[in-house]
Formats: structure tokens, C-alpha cells, sequence
């Protein structure tokens, strides 16, 4: 019986991990095809700082120039949060950290 345990567990936690890693797979995609260029214009960056399944939340930090910008929270806004919205539907909640 503690076997089965182990093993739904096992693969209960493998699927978790796939699925995590798809979505973050997708998210790098829309972030290098369509939102870094954008960025990488005027000197900055995004990169995920935490990706969290369970509550379908991602959270991003700028680098480089986007840094301190004053603008910053207007190009996440509509730049990088519009986008990621629209093309990953399953995340409910994508926040800056500063």
C-alpha cells in the first residue's frame, strides 16, 4: 500500500513538473519574441523571478536601464502584463518586483 503511495505521489509530482515547465517554456517564448526586443531597444530586460503553479501567478523583475526607470510601471502595465494576458489566458495574477 505505501507503494502506490509513493508512486501516485511520484506522478502526481512528475506531471506538476511538466506542466510548470511548459508554461514557463511559453512564457519565454512570448518574453523573447515579443516583449525583451521592445525592451532591449531602450537598454532593459524582464526576466521570471518566480513562476507559481498552484496559484497561476508569475512574477517578473526588469534589468538594465528599465531598473528605476519612472516609466517602469507603465511599460509593465501595458506592455508586458497586456501581452502576457492575452497570450497565456491561464495565468491569473503577473506582478513586478522591484
Amino acid at each position: 500500500m505505501h507503494i502506490v503511495k509513493v508512486v501516485n505521489l511520484s506522478y502526481n509530482l512528475a506531471k506538476i513538473i511538466v506542466c510548470m515547465n511548459e508554461l514557463r517554456s511559453k512564457i519565454e517564448k512570448i518574453l523573447n519574441e515579443s516583449i525583451r526586443p521592445r525592451l532591449e531597444l531602450h537598454g532593459g530586460g524582464v526576466e521570471i523571478e518566480k513562476l507559481d503553479l498552484q496559484d497561476k501567478k508569475i512574477s517578473l523583475k526588469f534589468s538594465g536601464v528599465c531598473l528605476g526607470c519612472p516609466a517602469a510601471d507603465s511599460t509593465f502595465n501595458n506592455l508586458v502584463k497586456t501581452e502576457l494576458k492575452e497570450k497565456v489566458p491561464e495565468l491569473k495574477d503577473i506582478v513586478l518586483i522591484q
